[in-house]
């Protein structure tokens, strides 16, 4: 059975201002966090540290830091994962 539009409209209507006395009573109920300052009074007057430009700060790590036995540890991953993205798709019928 269908209901009249009008009751559909008053339904509506009637649950919008539940809706917004719940979410009001909500946020009067939540009280703000107090947070504990630890910091120290030098690091509060410490000047604010310099920006380097990102070129800069790139060029310094640019390059990747493997060694033999990192390397070996990441083939023996991948190879695993592989493994187990075959099982998990032969599990699925894929």
């Amino acid at each position: 059975m269908l209901l009249p539009l009008s009751h559909i409209w008053s339904a509506m209507f009637f649950r919008l201002p539940l809706c917004a006395l719940a979410l009001s009573l909500t946020a009067v109920a939540c009280s703000p966090i107090e947070l504990q300052d630890h910091s120290t009074a030098a690091a509060r007057l410490a000047p604010y540290p310099a920006l380097v430009p990102i070129e800069t700060a790139l060029a310094e790590h640019s390059e990747a830091r493997t060694d033999e036995d990192s390397a070996a540890a990441l083939t023996n991953r991948a190879k695993a994962l592989r493994a187990r993205a075959r099982a998990l798709a032969a599990q699925n019928g894929g």
